[in-house]
């Protein structure tokens, strides 16, 4: 008699595909907008319709932040950070936490902080938790959370603190996910990491530029910040991320960049002892 084939393994937790609400939220409601949409900044479109459009996607998009987070994980976005394989420290990561809770699921270890644990990154400041999909006490650990609508996640632990906290992680990636709403967060974390590889969520004038001719840097992080980036790291991967029409958002990773010196002999000198000094950017 053959004997039964042995039960399957179950898959243990990291590959298994995370959850992941938001995108299927977005979804939902880019497509509850005409047609037209995706043409909205056009210079043939009509600029009546287009002002009535974008009041429509925007109150729309402020929902959908204050219920999960400012930008839209995807599939992609996650296994690039994943790939990484170390550590990520996220300053600013809202009182939602909602990329620390998919990441977390994905099987990567992250911590996030935030100085306001209870309403950190949210438009609205309602504070009936209901409203913002939940709250969980730090030292309570993981929790299930229903936001309106219905959708589940696991949030996350938030701990209390600002960008004094990145000295703790240095060996960190370090992630910034629209940080700089009303600051210069993004400026006070770089200044306090001394790590080599930053995630940035969000806009950037280096990237893909956003097409609000009001906001040249973004929404994301702050101009002082984004000439740092370019002046002293190089960017290694770049993931754009599902967005509206008027964002311009992706997941991209940063590393810092070496400076090597290059010493040119005096011509003068016959021993070859002096020169002058220069620096060559190298990975």
């Amino acid at each position: 008699m053959s004997s039964a084939p042995p039960p399957a393994k179950k898959k243990a937790r990291h590959d298994l595909a995370p959850s992941n609400p938001y995108l299927p939220a977005f979804r939902s409601a880019l497509s509850s907008l005409p047609p037209s949409y995706p043409s909205l900044f056009s210079p043939s479109f009509d600029a009546g319709l287009r002002s009535s459009l974008f009041t429509a996607a925007s109150d729309l998009g402020s929902a959908l932040i204050d219920r999960y987070a400012w930008a839209v994980p995807s599939a992609e976005a996650v296994a690039l950070i994943k790939s990484l394989g170390r550590p990520v420290v996220e300053v600013g990561c809202g009182s939602n936490a909602y990329w620390g809770s998919v990441l977390r699921e994905a099987g990567v270890e992250w911590v996030g902080y935030d100085e306001d644990v209870e309403a950190g990154g949210l438009l609205s400041h309602d504070r009936e938790a209901g409203n913002r999909g939940g709250r969980v006490d730090p030292d309570q650990g993981d929790e299930a959370v229903r936001s309106p609508g219905g959708a589940d996640y696991a949030r996350p632990p938030v701990l209390q603190g600002g960008a004094e906290k990145v000295k703790d992680h240095q060996s960190s990636a370090l992630m910034l996910c629209f940080p700089d709403e009303r600051g210069r967060l993004s400026l006070d974390c770089l200044e306090n990491y001394t790590g080599d590889t930053i995630i940035h969520i969000g806009e950037l004038v280096l990237g893909s530029t956003p097409p609000l001719a009001s906001l040249p840097w973004g929404r994301s992080t702050c101009p002082e910040f984004q000439e740092a980036l370019a002046a002293g790291w190089h960017k290694v991967a770049d993931v754009p991320l599902p967005c509206w029409a008027h964002e311009a958002n992706a997941a991209t990773v940063w590393r810092r960049t070496l400076a090597s010196e290059i010493v040119y002999a005096d011509d003068d000198d016959d021993d070859g002892g002096g020169g002058e000094e220069g620096e060559d950017g190298g990975d």
